[in-house]
């Protein structure tokens, strides 16, 4: 996935309304997901506002099940982009990690007579992240 996109998701995350979501049904077939939804003792059952109305059929399952993904879409994603960023930094970090491991194995002499380059298919972006380019190797402190 690329970064644009990650990006783009972000700012639809961040755009949307913000905190919990739930949802309500009303015994007929619609379900209404609602945004932090909860009870007052004076009210009964309150919320900040319709996120979504889904209308199906008296016990329609697939209604209930898409009302259900709505409303966890307003945790799931962020946990998600969160994980993403997580492991990609992890992965960089191990990246170089290796690059390095390789090119010293490759300047102390003991891989001088492995190639190990040819010894396996390195995907772009991999090889980018261990040997990166030099315009776009990261700037040593």
């Amino acid at each position: 996935m690329s970064d644009a996109r990650i990006d783009e998701i972000r700012t639809r995350t961040d755009a949307a309304t913000q905190g919990h979501w739930g949802t309500n049904y009303d015994g007929k077939g619609t379900y209404t997901v609602e945004a932090r939804p909860g009870l007052d003792p004076n009210q009964g059952s309150v919320n900040e506002g319709a996120v979504a109305t889904l209308t199906g059929g008296h016990g329609d399952e697939q209604t209930y099940q898409n009302a259900r993904f709505i409303a966890h879409v307003r945790e799931d994603v962020p946990y998600l982009l969160d994980r993403v960023a997580e492991l990609e930094a992890r992965l960089r970090e191990h990246a170089h990690e290796l690059g390095e491991r390789l090119r010293n194995i490759h300047t102390s002499g003991e891989g001088a007579a492995w190639n190990w380059w040819d010894a396996a298919v390195i995907p772009g972006e991999c090889a980018n992240l261990i040997d990166p380019p030099a315009d776009t190797a990261p700037k040593e402190h």
